[in-house]
């Protein structure tokens, strides 16, 4: 949603602002709690963060 909604000529610190408010929040809710247990859970997450850092570049 975000690369849609701002995207590709928008300064990195926008970028990066925009990652940090909207999708980490809902990425780390209450990871200490329920910790990601199977391998899909955890390649979600770092796929999605992976995937956000190249649009960053």
């Amino acid at each position: 949603m975000i690369k849609r909604s701002i995207g590709f000529n928008v300064s990195t610190n926008v970028k990066l602002l925009l990652f940090k408010a909207l999708a980490r929040p809902i990425l780390e809710y209450s990871s200490q709690v329920l910790s990601p247990h199977s391998k899909k859970e955890i390649l979600f997450i770092e796929s999605t963060q992976r995937g956000f850092t190249r649009y960053n570049l």
